[in-house]
């Protein structure tokens, strides 16, 4: 059976339950145009926005020091990105005498106090527990780069070279 036999088929089936066919018809025309004009504005902001130069926007970085340290050390440091600024830092996992303020921060690794059940138990001896900063950057793009500077080495990055 061929689709308009179909239709009309389907049609005067609505008609003799007493419905009229129109609005319902009207609708699903309408569906269909909202939907493909949804589609074509997708697809036309996805060419412009790939095509456009990126822009300076804020980014937010985690660092983490002492990821194989197997004594404490002193990650102690700063952080300066070009082109863009730091606007804020925060500690990671901080404890104790660490601290952070403006680009730079005071940060140790140290172990994991262990815990026991037994009454007279002394703690010590854990494993050992990285730390880091949380770093926000306001207007960088794709070729900022990020110079970190630690007490126990330097070390740079590209933004673009930051997986996101």
């Amino acid at each position: 059976m061929a689709f308009a036999a179909r239709r009309e088929a389907s049609l005067a089936r609505f008609r003799t339950l007493g419905y009229d066919p129109a609005p319902m018809l009207l609708a699903a025309r309408a569906s269909f145009l909202r939907h493909r004009v949804r589609r074509m504005a997708l697809f036309i902001l996805a060419l412009f926005g790939f095509a456009a130069p990126s822009r300076a926007e804020d980014v937010g970085l985690r660092i983490r020091f002492g990821l194989h340290d197997r004594q404490p050390n002193d990650w102690s440091g700063k952080i300066e990105v070009s082109p863009g600024r730091v606007v804020g830092i925060d500690g990671w996992r901080f404890a104790g005498r660490d601290r952070a303020s403006g680009s730079e921060w005071v940060a140790m690794t140290d172990r994991v106090a262990r815990r026991s059940n037994r009454p007279g138990a002394k703690g010590g001896g854990g494993k050992m527990l990285d730390n880091g900063v949380l770093v926000s950057l306001a207007s960088v793009d794709d070729s900022s780069r990020v110079d970190v500077t630690t007490s126990r080495g330097d070390f740079s990055f590209a933004l673009s070279d930051v997986p996101f």
